[in-house]
């Protein structure tokens, strides 16, 4: 999340690059796997994994949402 947060901040990358890039690159380099459930400060969301299934959702107050297994 850290990281996440940083490449947004510093680099200025949207959502969804700052999350590809950690998930997609930073983790899967390290040996590492797993996802995110993120959310920025304008809603949007960003749900990725590198594995080949996780359970996540989400829930809007404007009553939108979404879930995936995988």
């Amino acid at each position: 999340a850290h990281d996440i947060s940083a490449l947004m901040e510093y680099q200025n990358l949207s959502l969804n690059a700052a999350v590809e890039r950690v998930i997609m690159g930073k983790l899967l380099n390290s040996g590492g796997r797993g996802g995110v459930i993120a959310v920025d400060r304008s809603g949007n969301v960003c749900m990725m994994m590198n594995t080949t299934g996780m359970f996540r959702a989400f829930a809007r107050s404007d009553g939108s949402n979404g879930f995936a297994i995988f």
